[in-house]
């Protein structure tokens, strides 16, 4: 796996892996789905149906379009370092995917049932959600 992906990929699909065969042991869905780990449609179309621990305002909602678009541009950047060489990454690029990836986390740590990592979110993503930080 080229370095530029191991940074920006593996920490949700090892969370996705690892929590969706937790939550349902015969995941079909994502053996079929996820030989190339494409995140951003795991993210949207396969959490929303996972048997969670935890709902967000009773519903299992997928991270907020704003973060799963900076995924997709980060894959996308990986993929133009990776195949085409450009060697140039903005600093607020990499900084606004870090934001990123670490939402998506703690939104991923909630639906397992830790109730503390919503309070963790951006307050950008609380507001997408519609939740408020809880005291």
């Amino acid at each position: 796996m080229p370095r530029a992906r191991a940074q920006v990929q593996p920490p949700v699909a090892a969370w996705a892996a690892g929590s969706a065969a937790d939550l349902v042991p015969d995941a079909k869905w994502l053996a079929q789905e996820v030989p190339s780990a494409p995140v951003v449609k795991l993210l949207r179309e396969y959490i929303p149906g996972l048997p969670v621990r935890l709902q967000v305002n009773g519903k299992t909602l997928p991270p907020p379009d704003r973060v799963l678009n900076q995924l997709r541009d980060a894959v996308s950047k990986r993929n133009q370092l990776t195949h085409r060489g450009v060697n140039r990454v903005d600093g607020q690029f990499l900084k606004e995917t870090i934001y990123a990836v670490s939402d998506c986390l703690r939104l991923l740590d909630y639906y397992s049932g830790h109730s503390w990592a919503l309070n963790w979110l951006s307050w950008e993503t609380m507001q997408d959600l519609h939740v408020a930080p809880r005291r």
